[in-house]
């Protein structure tokens, strides 16, 4: 990334190193290690939101999270940026844990790790100009001269492909999709290495989605991001992905690369949701399905409050036995991916 910076040495240049772990791979931007988020209820129980995911990030990547509404996969995405702490478990970004860090090192440290969220209309201050926005972060930030602040927003303006009058206007004079663009930019003004990226592109029309994926997979490569993209839509995770994580319940039930996952998903859940979206017989990729006659999830996911015994997707699975409904399958590698599954195969 240092070759395309748009102005200085780096936001990491002045973070502490004393709480970096040793034998993290240097390739590692981030580790989740068996994060957990729980709620309490006012009713007195407890709403497990994600329950022990585990994960690894490398420099330049890609691993999109797909999933029902409901998953946990907004919840896991705001863990990673220490939006939402993590009730169990632990996040590393580039060797920091998160939550050990004093509020001013957390502070520097929100400079390497940024979030584009949704709806642009809800992430744009309305009263600000494009200009200011894009400023926001580097003042709050104390980052250049006003000049060099001036500079590196007009080249954010450049980037995202907007003219440089763009930078006078307020948010209600552009579309969604120019907006999502600005929020991009924004959060690209501090120079992250990780960015995470909660549903960008489904409130907007598909023609325009094209051009944000497009753009957004040409920053990875220029700037050597890394993304963890959610989506529900599995054409765009396959798109942008490297890897794919599919969540239900709150757990990842497989992690795989994106080509092995797309031509032949191993969890029963990951191949109904494949087939559903699919003609019969095809995958995303266009080779013959591996996995027919799942192509509809039957019913509704279970009331997370009271989550079913063993596999929590035992009541909607098809191929479910007698131990997937009183035993919860260990998330483990099988078929040279990671899967929560007693009948994987």
């Amino acid at each position: 990334m240092s070759e395309a910076r748009l102005l200085g040495d780096g936001p990491d240049a002045d973070l502490p190193a004393d709480n970096r772990l040793a034998g993290e791979s240097p390739d590692d931007i981030l580790v989740v290690e068996t994060v957990g988020r729980d709620y309490r209820l006012p009713s007195g129980g407890t709403l497990s939101a994600v329950r022990d995911v585990s994960f690894r990030l490398a420099r330049g990547e890609t691993l999109g999270i797909v999933g029902e509404s409901g998953c946990g996969k907004s919840t896991l995405g705001r863990m990673v940026l220490h939006l939402t702490p993590p009730t169990t478990g632990r996040v590393l970004v580039e060797g920091e844990t998160l939550a050990r860090l004093s509020p001013a090192a957390l502070r520097r440290r929100r400079r390497t790790m940024q979030m584009v969220f949704q709806d642009p209309n809800g992430s744009l201050d309305p009263r600000l100009r494009i200009g200011a926005a894009l400023a926001e972060p580097l003042v709050i930030h104390r980052v250049g001269s006003r000049a060099e602040r001036a500079r590196r927003v007009e080249a954010l303006c450049d980037l995202i492909g907007l003219p440089r009058e763009a930078l006078t206007r307020f948010p209600h004079e552009f579309s969604g999709g120019q907006k999502q663009r600005i929020a991009i930019a924004r959060a690209l003004a501090l120079e992250p290495s990780l960015i995470v990226a909660d549903e960008p592109v489904s409130a907007l029309d598909v023609s325009i989605q094209a051009q944000i994926l497009n753009l957004l997979a040409d920053i990875r490569e220029r700037f050597c991001l890394a993304f963890v993209f959610i989506s529900h839509d599995l054409a765009v995770i396959r798109h942008v992905s490297d890897r794919v994580g599919v969540m239900y319940l709150g757990r990842l039930v497989e992690l795989a690369d994106a080509d092995a996952f797309f031509a032949r998903p191993a969890h029963p859940y990951a191949r109904m949701l494949l087939d559903a979206v699919l003609e019969p017989g095809t995958t995303l990729g266009g080779a013959p399905s591996g996995a027919p006659g799942l192509a509809i999830v039957q019913g509704e996911p279970p009331n997370p409050e009271h989550p079913p015994p063993g596999c929590s997707f035992h009541p909607r699975c098809p191929l479910a036995v007698e131990r997937c409904r009183v035993e919860t399958p260990p998330f483990a590698k099988t078929q040279g991916r990671m899967v929560a599954c007693w009948r994987a195969g």
